[in-house]
């Protein structure tokens, strides 16, 4: 039986509530984790103080966006303790908690609530690109996946940034797609406000970069059929749109940190890309390594994910093969391209500490 239009809706917000009522309890009952020690106090920092040495190496939009509530909750905070003036990030946000506040758990619960809406962004996202894809079958199919997954639901309300990177991640990807078909000060606008959105997030949004250059020119050769797009005028002024596209989303990174504290954005990169070269100790089937492994997120999310999951994705690897049609590459393209390069680039990467950062091509995967 297909859907109507109302009764896709109607299915997406019992979806939705189902999400939001289930990643409420988990916000209400899981304790502080050891990243929320120090994201949900950096936050609040910067809203109260403008000032962003504290966890430079994340940017601040989700840090910010949780801390929203605090505002309202006025938790205690010192900007003369030595651990701030030291940039003691984990110290300080030991005090922040159990020091100069003695209500850890309602700090914790109140700017969790924030982290959920972003996840409800991601939901409706992946409902409007599968629907326009696919369909309201579809799209309700997928949307259950994700409001259902359990690894999504773990992590969703914590105070992370790979749950906004996921979300903004999705929707930037959606606007671009509209883009490509079609070049409207709307979707140009709303593509580079997204992808802003996403970069403010976390640093790992740059991947999109080179991401949409390589879709821009697969869009390119798929539509015009011509496999000398180079010589195409049109393949040009795709580029330069995207390159205007990567300049609005630096605008919406400078507005996240505010003109004084966007050279933030620089010093927290250079953190990352020297944590990148250098690696980070994990741990794999027995293993210690501080190299990482190139098989980490395959195995990880073999493991992490459900049999039914993992069997689905499988049967959609082999119904891609099987019954593949010429007038469906431009999508299949457009959904696998990047969850492919996203997740080859996260793999030859030395940072293996959790199958939540690859969180970013699960929406793509559902909505293939």
């Amino acid at each position: 039986m297909k859907l109507d239009i109302r009764q896709a809706y109607a299915a997406l917000f019992f979806l939705g509530v189902v999400y939001a009522m289930l990643a409420l309890s988990a916000a209400n009952t899981k304790s502080i984790t050891n990243d929320e020690l120090v994201h949900i106090p950096a936050g609040y920092y910067y809203l109260k103080t403008g000032d962003f040495r504290m966890n430079t190496e994340h940017p601040p939009l989700i840090k910010e966006i949780s801390a929203i509530p605090l505002v309202f909750l006025k938790p205690e905070y010192s900007t003369t303790d030595v651990s701030w003036n030291n940039n003691k990030e984990w110290e300080l946000g030991a005090k922040f908690f159990y020091r100069y506040n003695h209500n850890a758990d309602q700090i914790v619960f109140w700017a969790r609530l924030p982290m959920i809406l972003v996840g409800l962004i991601g939901l409706f996202y992946l409902f409007w690109l599968a629907q326009e894809i696919y369909g309201n079958n579809a799209a309700i199919l997928a949307a259950g996946l994700y409001a259902l997954n359990p690894n999504l639901l773990a992590h969703s309300p914590l105070v992370t940034t790979d749950i906004g990177v996921m979300a903004f991640g999705i929707a930037t990807l959606y606007h671009f797609r509209k883009f490509l078909a079609k070049k409207t000060y709307r979707t140009i606008g709303l593509t580079g406000l997204f992808f802003g959105l996403t970069m403010a997030s976390k640093y790992t949004a740059l991947y999109l970069i080179p991401i949409m250059f390589v879709m821009a020119a697969v869009y390119e050769l798929i539509v015009r059929e011509n496999k000398h797009i180079y010589k195409l005028w049109s393949f040009y002024t795709q580029l330069a749109w995207v390159a205007i596209i990567i300049v609005i989303s630096l605008l919406v990174v400078i507005l996240a940190y505010g003109i004084g504290g966007a050279p933030s954005y620089l010093t927290g990169l250079a953190q990352v890309l020297y944590h990148g070269t250098a690696g980070h100790r994990g741990f794999l089937m027995g293993e210690y390594s501080e190299k990482g492994w190139i098989s980490y997120f395959a195995i990880a999310f073999l493991v992490k994910e459900p049999i039914a999951w993992v069997v689905m994705i499988g049967l959609t690897c082999a119904a891609s093969y099987f019954l593949w049609k010429k007038e469906d590459l431009l999508e299949e393209a457009m959904l696998i391209g990047p969850a492919v390069i996203f997740f080859v680039l996260f793999s030859v990467g030395r940072i293996d500490i959790g199958v939540l950062h690859i969180f970013v091509i699960y929406p793509l995967l559902i909505v293939w």
